[in-house]
């Protein structure tokens, strides 16, 4: 059992002009979610269709390429044959980016991996992660499941304020 809280405030751009007293910690560049079928067989469940298009729609809307654009990746993962299904699913070649928090390996509150991995991305680019910081992290993405089976999934990108595509 996992007891706990976790929160992301998100402010526009404007807000952030009209309260130069508000500092942001990350900018979101991008996010998408996608929804697979409810039906478990093993060419929903070998495919990740879902997961792969979320991965895909989230870095094209942050003006990304693949997943070497990204210094940290944060995956829901709560056993290690999801960790290696979502790197192979989205292409993940450098083992260093993966979830340095420990993802839902080191806690695993159901539901909320997803927020606790955003909450995890934007420490790493705000360069608060503590004792799991890696260095001169600019760019970060974050992955959550939902659905009894994972067939739900979203994929936010977040950088360091003033980093371009």
């Amino acid at each position: 059992m996992t007891d706990g809280a976790c929160a992301l405030v998100l402010a526009s751009s404007g807000f952030l002009r009209r309260n130069p007293q508000c500092k942001a910690l990350a900018r979101l560049a991008g996010v998408a979610w996608n929804t697979d079928s409810y039906r478990i067989d093993s060419n929903r469940l070998h495919a990740l269709s879902a997961a792969r298009a979320a991965w895909s729609d989230a870095l094209g809307r942050a003006g990304l390429r693949n997943a070497n654009d990204f210094d940290v990746i944060e995956l829901e993962a709560p056993t290690g044959w999801h960790e290696a299904a979502f790197v192979r699913a989205f292409g993940i070649e450098r083992a260093d980016t993966v979830s340095p928090s420990g993802g839902a390996f080191a806690q695993n509150p159901i539901f909320c991996n997803g927020l606790v991995n955003a909450a995890e991305a934007v420490l790493q680019v705000a360069g608060q992660a503590g004792p799991v910081q890696l260095l001169r992290v600019r760019r970060a993405a974050a992955h959550g499941c939902h659905g009894l089976a994972q067939q739900g999934h979203v994929v936010a990108v977040f950088e360091t304020p003033g980093v371009a595509a």
